[in-house]
């Protein structure tokens, strides 16, 4: 199997847990609450720590108790959101939940996606695209940043309506 085919079969696998989880959490519409964290390890507990810890955005570490996130103070609301649960995928990878191998920068890419797939599953964003006014929209409807939900949309192929503020979403 080759690279490119691999991460096709990686990304159905990380939508699938994203789908797993929001379901469990019991989350059915946008936004998706930081509490969904706590479904990913529920025989430990999640501690979530924002404090300042630039130029990393964020790290996970497991202690006696449980995990730690640590997410970066500095960081804007959404960029916090996508962290948490960037950082939530390395605990289902660590828990063996999720079985991925792969050198680091491929697993962090697969992070990023997953965390895309859990804060905007497909069939929400394309509802919501049908509805929306602007990207404006979207970003306060899913608590996201503009490039999060940049990236969400192109790799969907998904743009805004023509009588939108934005002719097609980059």
């Amino acid at each position: 199997m080759g690279y490119s085919e691999r991460a096709v079969v990686d990304l159905g696998l990380v939508e699938q847990h994203a789908n797993y989880l929001l379901a469990l959490g019991g989350v059915v519409k946008p936004p998706v609450s930081s509490n969904l964290i706590s479904v990913f390890d529920t025989a430990s507990r999640i501690l979530v720590v924002v404090k300042p810890i630039a130029p990393l955005r964020g790290v996970v570490q497991r202690d006696p108790r449980g995990w730690s996130i640590v997410i970066d103070k500095g960081l804007p609301r959404g960029a916090k959101r996508f962290t948490l649960f960037h950082e939530g995928f390395h605990i289902l990878l660590e828990l063996g939940t999720i079985q991925i191998p792969g050198p680091e920068q491929y697993l962090e890419w697969l992070a990023d996606a997953f965390a895309a797939r859990v804060l905007m599953p497909r069939r929400w964003l394309v509802e919501s695209v049908k509805k929306a006014g602007d990207i404006n929209q979207l970003c306060a409807t899913y608590q996201v940043s503009h490039r999060a939900i940049n990236r969400r949309l192109k790799e969907l192929d998904l743009c805004l309506s023509p009588w939108s503020t934005s002719e097609r979403v980059l």
